[in-house]
């Protein structure tokens, strides 16, 4: 026999902002293992990009770097990470300094380190305020 459970909200019984899922004896506050935000694609050619999420604007920032605006905030600028990705064979990121409470900036560089348009893309987790 199988379950299923269908509902349109949940929320905590105790804090409504925090909820739990254990497993084992490892328990997992379940806000801190979501994906906060993304853009799947931004193609700096054309500034076109795909699916995004949490994000109210991604701009073209320059040659290489790409900047994101978060439609909502993180508490701090130090309380959420950024996984960036790009095609370049160089590498890409979002240095902490580039990290703001609302924004940040995505640079691609090649492997000789200078920057480059390519197609980037990024995700972003951490404590929303």
């Amino acid at each position: 026999m199988t379950s299923k459970l269908q509902v349109d909200n949940i929320e905590g019984r105790t804090t409504k902002g925090s909820m739990n899922i254990t497993e084992g004896s490892t328990t997992t506050p379940i806000q801190k293992g979501l994906i906060k935000g993304f853009c799947v694609f931004f193609k700096q050619s054309d500034n076109t990009f795909g699916d995004t999420f949490n994000l109210s604007s991604v701009a073209d920032g320059g040659t290489g770097r790409v900047d994101y605006t978060h439609t909502n905030p993180y508490t701090a600028a130090d309380t959420y990470i950024a996984l960036p990705n790009d095609g370049n064979y160089g590498y890409t990121k979002i240095a902490p300094q580039d990290l703001e409470t609302t924004s940040c900036q995505q640079t691609s560089h090649t492997n000789g380190d200078s920057l480059s348009d390519t197609v980037m893309a990024s995700a972003f987790g951490g404590d929303l305020a």
